[in-house]
């Protein structure tokens, strides 16, 4: 297996994180803003927008769904190719719709982000302009999808998101020296692997939401029975009904222990 040299993995999840520790990285780093949210086990608490690293530190960061959480994410990009080696590579992914231009509002309410952005803690979905926006930000490279790599026949077979493309990136002078193909190591079997596991992770999203969704409905379903139940007539017949018998039962008792 090919060492890979320094890593860093922003808002790392158990999928990703195994099959980064298969590249016996020289030194992995993951960080993540808000840890304590989704329970990350991190071991640099820090924003995208301000990396603590120095220049050139980075052989490999990957970015899974984040950018799109960040409101300032032009700042973010540039912070990536900050600390990005000349050489290295970037793994960028993101909600995105190839036909269409970014749609963006920071500002927008939840109910508005769910509806716009597919979640309420998203601020914008991604579209054609994205390439820009990297290049701006000092990144450039070739955006690719599960077909790329293992042909259209294996992303039926197994499942794919082959509407879910990945961007891999190089600082503006490293992309234009070699392939972006060309990266550490051996990338393409790191970059099937990678997306494997975003596939994994969320597949247990979904199933946690329609776990969660399924709860809330039996939920209702009980409160919504416990009021029918405590408005029906009968039942004050039946309260009132019990009171002599609770009365008649408590001096039947008193007569047996005498």
């Amino acid at each position: 297996m090919t060492r890979t040299g320094t890593v860093l993995d922003i808002a790392p999840s158990p999928y990703v994180t195994e099959r980064i520790a298969r590249m016996a990285p020289g030194r992995y780093v993951r960080m993540d803003r808000n840890p304590a949210a989704d329970g990350r086990e991190v071991d640099v608490e820090a924003s995208l927008t301000a990396l603590p690293f120095p220049d050139a530190t980075f052989d490999l960061i990957v970015c899974f769904h984040v950018l799109e959480h960040i409101p300032d994410d032009g700042a973010a990009m540039c912070e990536l190719a900050r600390v990005l080696r000349p050489g290295g590579l970037s793994i960028v992914q993101v909600p995105y719709r190839r036909n269409e231009p970014t749609d963006e509002d920071p500002s927008a309410p939840p109910d508005e982000r769910v509806r716009r952005f597919g979640q309420e803690d998203h601020v914008r979905r991604y579209g054609h302009d994205l390439e820009q926006r990297l290049t701006a930000a000092g990144l450039a490279g070739t955006r690719i999808e599960a077909r790329d790599l293992v042909g259209e026949q294996a992303v039926r077979t197994f499942g794919l998101q082959a509407s879910s493309p990945m961007w891999l990136l190089r600082t503006v002078s490293g992309a234009a020296a070699t392939d972006v193909r060309s990266a550490v190591g051996h990338p393409q079997r790191t970059v099937i692997d990678l997306h494997q596991a975003l596939v994994e992770r969320d597949a247990a999203l979904r199933r946690t939401r329609e776990d969660l969704r399924a709860s809330e409905d039996e939920a209702t379903r009980y409160r919504e029975a416990y009021e029918h139940l405590r408005s029906h007539p009968a039942l004050e017949v039946v309260i009132v009904a019990s009171r002599p018998l609770r009365r008649f039962v408590r001096r039947l008792r008193g007569v047996r222990r005498r």
